[in-house]
């Protein structure tokens, strides 16, 4: 017998069977649930531990407004920012609560990426650079 659709109701039998091509929505489903649950404890590649400890080490340097004070690349504050990997502050900004915003500059948290780059190093290659002539 074929399946004809849900409003099939041909056949007596008691056991009704998913058709074949409900399985992937089903699947897509549980994918999608597990996706949502897991975002909310884990943004990128960092964490809130890497959060935590970045706005404790590096408070001088995050405060919003000015006086503008840079970390030194040997600070405890760099070395916290050096365990995110990729340095990827932009996830730091995005595990931020509100009132974490308000007492934090999130321009100065994404600076900590640049400023915490070990100076011997070698840059990474600029896509996009500007030629004056």
């Amino acid at each position: 017998r074929t399946y004809a659709g849900p409003g099939d109701t041909s056949s007596s039998d008691s056991f009704h069977q998913t058709p074949p091509a409900r399985m992937p929505g089903k699947v897509a489903v549980l994918l999608l649930i597990f996706v949502v649950f897991f975002s909310h404890h884990v943004s990128g590649n960092c964490t809130e531990e890497q959060k935590t400890a970045i706005l404790g080490q590096c408070e001088e340097y995050i405060k919003p407004g000015s006086p503008l004070v840079l970390p030194s690349y040997l600070s405890p504050c760099c070395d916290k920012v050096r365990l995110v990997p990729g340095r990827d502050m932009a996830c730091i900004v995005r595990l931020l609560t509100r009132s974490e915003k308000n007492k934090h500059s999130d321009r100065k948290i994404l600076r900590l990426e640049e400023l915490c780059v070990n100076p011997d190093a070698t840059p990474p290659p600029r896509l996009h650079r500007q030629v004056m002539a």
